[in-house]
């Protein structure tokens, strides 16, 4: 037998192993991927919460800058700080909203609670958590446009 069809060979009998042994913890399977999704969620909370530091130092420095008289400095300095403002209240909701889910799954994972209060609640908290990350998203548009144009003056302003 030929080297190739003797790979092919082992190929073929060790995927029928892992297959065969993947059917047989089936039920393992189903009650670990659980704890792994809390702990993502978890590791997701501990990330953003130091993220969250990190863009209050951003605000504090903005909010720090020496006064300029420069209008269009002053412009760009206070989109600046409404932006980072933005980006600082939707974190903090998505930093909510992972605490939420957190709070859900376990209560999934030991089914304290009735299986239909637990999706009445959720879906409650998933619209209001999309409305809200709606908003956000419409303000950081108008944000982005203004910090466009204010750009613009700037630019021009240098210009022959």
């Amino acid at each position: 037998m030929s080297m190739a069809k003797r790979l092919r060979v082992l190929l073929v009998v060790l995927t029928v192993i892992f297959t065969g042994m993947g059917t047989e913890s089936g039920l393992a399977e189903e009650i670990r991927p659980l704890q792994s999704i809390l702990n993502d969620v978890e590791r997701h909370i501990g990330e953003l919460t130091i993220n969250l530091d990190d863009i209050r130092k951003r605000i504090d420095f903005l909010q720090n800058l020496p006064v300029t008289h420069d209008k269009v400095i002053q412009e760009l300095r206070a989109l600046d700080l409404q932006g980072w403002t933005l980006h600082l209240e939707q974190w903090e909701l998505q930093l909510e909203h992972l605490q939420f889910t957190k709070t859900m799954l376990r209560k999934v994972q030991g089914i304290s609670g009735e299986p239909h209060e637990l999706r009445a609640a959720w879906r409650l908290h998933e619209g209001q958590y999309r409305t809200s990350l709606e908003g956000y998203r419409r303000q950081r548009d108008t944000i982005e446009e203004r910090r466009l144009i204010t750009e613009g003056r700037m630019f021009e302003r240098y210009l022959p």
